[in-house]
């Protein structure tokens, strides 16, 4: 099992922090684009978007260059990118609410 820290940042335009150890070394999503080696300052891994779609699900293409963990690093870029959606949408709703509604 490898699990996977997620934090929000506090501000709404300001990515999020995700963390996780694989291998004995431990990596963050730096935003939903950029996974870092911590120990080194490394990029291991790019999500490069190519366009969005209507409801706003990323597609690109994801350039890894650390295949012994390919598979952990895509199943927790899919996983950054829908809790990055998700806040957003959260942030919307209550921005739309806060203004809008009351």
């Amino acid at each position: 099992m490898i699990p996977l820290q997620h934090k929000h940042h506090l501000l709404p335009l300001i990515h999020s922090k995700s963390n996780f150890s694989a291998n004995d070394k431990s990596y963050h999503w730096k935003g939903y684009n950029e996974l870092i080696d911590h120990e080194t300052n490394e990029k291991v891994a790019t999500f490069h978007s190519t366009w969005f779609q209507g409801d706003y699900h990323r597609i690109g293409q994801l350039d890894i260059s650390q295949r012994e963990i390919q598979d952990i690093i895509v199943v927790t870029a899919l996983v950054v990118q829908e809790r990055s959606e998700e806040h957003r949408r959260s942030v919307s709703y209550s921005f739309y609410h806060s203004n809008c509604v009351g």
